[in-house]
């Protein structure tokens, strides 16, 4: 299972770029925007406050701001960086203003940190809205690679289904397929391929999500945004477990129609 994940990451990330995952998010990073990030995070980590401070929002601007600061700057390990990269990126633009959400992960001999800053530009004015550092145990990549190993019995039960539940529902439609339905098969055969009420799992951490107004093809997905967790997602298939109730009814109505035409005959 593990290398059927690792496969189709990198079959994904190859027929989108061409080229390694790291390169395929550069193409998408605002340059000039992420150097501006990254060098006033850097002043945090070398704790030169000043240039942070005067471009903080000042709603955000109070007494207790260079103590955070100096929390957010004893994050970051004793030591230079092996390595500074843009692991994640937003930018949403509106008629007045641009706003940019940047990520960095930091490489050092002997750690990992996760920075974040998000800030706002109108023309050259730029304020910042907000900033977080974070000790990483390894980095992104190695947290959120699939593995098997050290997973709850809930883990492995929804992923257990998400292999289960598209082999059911296909299986399902096609039997739908070669079943005489006296209306509108098409309708049924769409009905068994879609699930409903979706379970979202956090592979990486175990945290897990509901939405009772939803739908997924085949009844289950997988996603796995860039330097991002696993994302499994099951839906029930409830049109497949219909079809199979009202097959029997079907049969035996075709059943009974052809008796009584040789009754007849």
């Amino acid at each position: 299972m593990r290398k059927i994940f690792a496969i189709w990451v990198a079959l994904a990330a190859m027929a989108l770029s061409g080229c390694d995952p790291q390169q395929w998010l550069n193409s998408f990073i605002p340059k000039e925007q992420a150097a501006i990030g990254q060098r006033y995070l850097e002043d945090i980590r070398t704790r030169n406050f000043l240039p942070v401070e005067q471009r903080v929002d000042p709603t955000y601007k109070t007494p207790a701001m260079r103590a955070t600061l100096e929390k957010m700057a004893s994050i970051f390990p004793q030591e230079k960086p092996k390595s500074i990269k843009v692991v994640g990126s937003q930018t949403v633009t509106s008629p007045t203003q641009k706003t940019y959400n940047l990520t960095y992960e930091y490489e050092f001999p002997h750690g990992w940190t996760l920075a974040h800053i998000y800030f706002r530009a109108k023309g050259n004015d730029i304020q910042i809205e907000r900033m977080d550092v974070f000790p990483l145990k390894a980095s992104l990549e190695q947290i959120n690679t699939f593995t098997l190993a050290n997973k709850t019995p809930l883990q492995y039960l929804i992923l257990a289904l998400a292999i289960l539940f598209p082999i059911f529902t296909i299986g399902t439609a096609i039997a739908c397929l070669f079943t005489p339905i006296p209306k509108r098969k098409w309708l049924w055969i769409v009905f068994v391929l879609l699930g409903f009420v979706s379970i979202t799992l956090n592979w990486t951490t175990g945290a897990i999500g509901w939405n009772l107004i939803s739908f997924t093809l085949f009844g289950a997905a997988y996603t796995q945004q860039l330097y991002g967790p696993v994302t499994i997602q099951i839906a029930f298939p409830v049109g497949a477990i219909l079809f199979w109730v009202r097959r029997k009814q079907w049969k035996a109505h075709v059943a009974s129609g052809r008796s009584d035409m040789r009754s007849a005959g």
